[in-house]
């Protein structure tokens, strides 16, 4: 055969094609181990992705002339490759779309009950924001102060309590939500039924 010239039954030498197999098998070692940290979805699909590839590339070395088996099979991996993130993604988007409805559900089944829990108890409960705004209050609170939940949410003490009264519950709040430790008072009312006492527990209540 001439020089140049590549018979039939010679491979063809592709070292390029094979270090960049490498590379992708370096890759896909990489990712492999970041799944299973994470247990992402989307970094498995990625990672099949990549893993494809390498698969196409190591093929690729073995091809001895254009279009022959090898050549057409590397090439039919690679498109398999570069499918699996464009299959991959919205099956991802749909996972994590139906376990937000699941977690959303859960959660407002969880304040369902708990909103219940508190309408039923007989003691007074009210839940303020970290500006000491009314966010919620029971219904044992609100017939103590003679007011709808809507009259009371939204509101703070200065729009509730005589000024005296609302300064101390004020500094009283500000201590807890400085220090995150609860904080205990005796506390005495004056209303149509004559004189009241209650011991009020004040409490951080944390979020996420």
């Amino acid at each position: 055969a001439a020089e140049g010239v590549v018979r039939p039954n010679e491979r063809m030498p592709r070292p390029v094609d094979f270090f960049l197999g490498l590379l992708f098998l370096a890759a896909f070692l990489i990712l492999l181990a970041e799944y299973h940290r994470r247990r992402d979805m989307l970094t498995w699909w990625v990672a099949c992705a990549v893993g494809i590839c390498a698969i196409a590339q190591f093929v690729m070395t073995w091809s001895r002339a254009p279009n022959d088996f090898y050549y057409s099979t590397a090439h039919a991996y690679k498109a398999l490759g570069y499918m699996a993130p464009l299959v991959g993604f919205p099956l991802c988007q749909i996972a994590t779309a139906v376990e937000r409805r699941r977690a959303l559900d859960a959660l407002a089944e969880q304040r369902s009950i708990f909103r219940t829990v508190l309408a039923n108890t007989p003691d007074l409960i009210a839940l303020k924001d970290l500006r000491f705004i009314y966010q919620a209050a029971n219904s044992a609170f609100c017939d103590f102060l003679g007011k709808d939940e809507e009259e009371i949410v939204g509101r703070d003490d200065f729009d509730l309590y005589p000024e005296e009264r609302a300064r101390r519950y004020r500094r009283s709040d500000k201590e807890v939500a400085s220090t995150g430790q609860s904080l205990i008072q005796d506390e005495q009312f004056i209303t149509s039924e004559g004189k009241r006492h209650l011991h009020v527990l004040r409490a951080p209540v944390r979020d996420g």
